[in-house]
């Protein structure tokens, strides 16, 4: 009998495609926060940018239009950006922070009485339950802000909006697919 000798070649394939992306910006009515945000569904990743004022808490909540159990993204104290699953019942939201967060702070600076924070997070995120959308259409959004630097109860200072999200092809960009073939002898 003769040995079999297997041979496996992996090789990439590279080729150009184009990347899509969603986006959708805007100030949110009664807060006046600034929010944008990029979904790009390539990298599998959500950039988020607000800007509020410098001396108060503010935040932003998606996928709805109602606070109880709503995501947040939080930005509080001089240098606390954090992410929420928002309990009603919590005027601090001290218990309300997201176990294993998946928030990843990009930058955080104030300039004047602006205060603008950029995070990014997978666009699925297991740790919050909060799923960014992949297409255009409408997305839901909440927002708040406080009257210091501390999350507390931010009477009327609240809003429920709606952001577009708006399909964008940015490309071509380079994509790489593993290909592994198997030859026997």
């Amino acid at each position: 009998m003769s040995p079999i000798t297997a041979i496996i070649v992996v090789y990439s394939i590279a080729f150009l495609c184009d990347a899509t992306e969603f986006e959708a910006s805007g100030t949110l009515a009664t807060t006046g926060i600034d929010v944008s945000l990029t979904i790009d569904d390539i990298a599998q990743t959500v950039e988020i940018t607000m800007t509020g004022l410098s001396n108060n808490w503010f935040g932003v909540g998606f996928g709805g239009s109602a606070m109880n159990n709503r995501y947040a993204i939080i930005a509080s104290g001089t240098n606390t950006v954090s992410d929420h699953l928002l309990k009603k019942s919590d005027n601090c939201q001290c218990n309300s922070g997201v176990t294993g967060s998946q928030l990843t702070i990009i930058s955080d600076s104030i300039s004047g009485q602006d205060r603008t924070v950029t995070v990014t997070r997978p666009i699925t995120d297991t740790s919050s339950g909060y799923n960014f959308p992949t297409s255009a259409g409408s997305l839901s959004v909440i927002s708040a802000q406080g009257s210091g630097s501390s999350i507390s109860y931010h009477g009327s200072n609240k809003s429920p909006d709606t952001l577009t999200l708006s399909e964008v092809v940015v490309g071509p960009t380079m994509c790489c697919t593993n290909v592994a073939h198997q030859n026997k002898w």
